[in-house]
């Protein structure tokens, strides 16, 4: 976050994010930023695919360093800050980032893959001490995973909210919650 402050939701987990932090999102988990307190903040994304880290399919790089990352549901997510170190690196290593968008050299891919590949260490080295109890997805997350993979497949057609409500396996006024 470069100014403002961000309400930032992912999975059931609501974090506040203030000029700054940052966060890390995994590809696994729904998420969405919200406006807190009606006022504007300015942020950076960035977004990329993990192949741009690992190369190619069943690489050393892809199964020991990035997919029990990418596929563990117990990591959806993780608020980044100042105060730590490691992760103030991590938000600075996003700053350089950012200016090498603004001003791309004829070198700029290896840079990005360079920074986004020590970020992905720093991460890495947090996540494989944390405890592996990998759970499974709340009730109320499959559902609305249903819910948007069947809009996301029918989009093109007429969906009516009873089309939905039976895609997810529910009543409609559940649907609507």
């Amino acid at each position: 976050v470069l100014s403002g402050e961000i309400e930032y939701q992912v999975d059931d987990i609501t974090y506040v994010l203030r000029a700054g932090d940052g966060m890390f999102c995994n590809s696994n988990a729904l998420h969405s930023g919200h406006m807190r307190n009606e006022q504007d903040c300015t942020y950076l994304s960035v977004t990329f695919h993990p192949r741009f880290l690992y190369g190619y399919e069943n690489s050393i790089l892809h199964t020991k360093y990035i997919e029990n990352i990418v596929t563990n549901e117990a990591l959806p997510s993780l608020a980044l800050t100042t105060s730590v170190s490691w992760q103030s690196e991590i938000l600075d290593a996003l700053q350089e980032i950012h200016k090498i968008h603004l001003a791309p050299d004829t070198d700029y891919e290896l840079r990005l893959h360079m920074l986004l590949m020590q970020i992905w260490h720093k991460l890495y080295l947090y996540f494989s001490t944390q405890p592996n109890n990998e759970k499974k997805p709340t009730q109320y997350l499959d559902r609305l995973r249903d819910i948007i993979s069947f809009i996301e497949n029918h989009y093109t057609q007429e969906i009516s909210l009873e089309d939905v409500a039976k895609a997810a396996n529910i009543c409609k006024s559940e649907c609507c919650r």
